[in-house]
């Protein structure tokens, strides 16, 4: 995951410590970054820190290998298979595992790169908690979600950060408790099918003898929309004088429906079925 096929690599290992443990990614690289040199040089085999050192004289390359090449390097004793190793196969020279962390820390080895990390424990934890509550909300962690994150290492920090601790934060937290359920997508022919039970119900509960009274009060309440609508200074439309009846017939039935308990029916046919 962090090497090559046939060598480890400090620029992989470094930026996997960074985002993963630390919660620090490095920026993209630049375009049109320059491959590491190959591994013969003047007749000899260059060591993968001699090569690094080549290519951090490039001052575009040099600000961000200066994070990671550091903690890369005190991993370098792990071959790529993480076997221990105490010389380079390659070029035939001893492991030299140390560096200088941007703090001014210096390192030689995996034992002083873990107790660098661990003087700062509420940093990796929280790394840890943003990626268990995304986990846990099944969404992508947005900038609103960092207080509770940030909540959960404060209150976490007087039981020592221990996992059952965190675990136990999360789930209390409102982002787990609030979370929504993902809605599927529907296609338009079941958004056909679903709209057609209420459509059916609702045929069936309106009185069909209401059709013929509504009939008559909508053509009374169509002689009454010119007069209603100048008091409202509502506009006409042309098509209305024509369509009044049927405009009063759809407000009538509405009326009656509405007053013959109709939805009550609808209810108890919906149950039924």
């Amino acid at each position: 995951m962090t090497s090559l096929a046939d060598s480890t690599s400090v620029v992989s290992r470094g930026k996997w410590i960074l985002e993963n443990i630390l919660g620090a990614p490095p920026p993209p690289p630049p375009p049109n970054v320059p491959p590491l040199k190959e591994q013969q040089a003047a007749g000899r085999v260059l060591s993968l820190r001699e090569r690094m050192a080549q290519h951090r004289a490039n001052p575009v390359c040099a600000s961000c290998h200066a994070q990671m090449d550091p903690l890369g390097f005190a991993l370098e004793n792990f071959d790529a298979t993480g076997m221990w190793r105490d010389k380079d196969r390659f070029a035939g020279t001893a492991i030299d595992s140390a560096g200088e962390l941007p703090d001014g820390t210096k390192i030689n080895g995996p034992d002083d790169l873990r107790n660098a990390l661990l003087r700062r424990p509420d940093q990796f934890v929280q790394t840890f908690v943003e990626g268990l509550l995304t986990y846990a909300m099944g969404r992508t962690r947005e900038y609103y979600d960092m207080p509770t994150v940030r909540k959960i290492v404060r209150d976490t920090r007087t039981l020592d950060y221990k996992f059952s601790a965190i675990v136990q934060a999360v789930v209390k937290s409102e982002q787990f408790k609030m979370r929504r359920v993902p809605q599927p997508v529907l296609s338009a022919s079941r958004i056909g099918a679903n709209n057609a039970a209420p459509r059916a119900a609702f045929s069936s509960a309106v009185d069909c003898s209401s059709v013929s009274t509504a009939k008559s009060a909508g053509s009374a309440f169509g002689a009454l929309v010119p007069a209603l609508s100048a008091l409202l200074a509502i506009p006409l439309l042309e098509e209305w004088p024509t369509t009044s009846g049927w405009v009063g017939i759809v407000l009538v039935s509405a009326g009656v429906y509405l007053a013959s308990g109709g939805p009550l029916l609808v209810i108890r046919r919906v149950v039924k079925s």
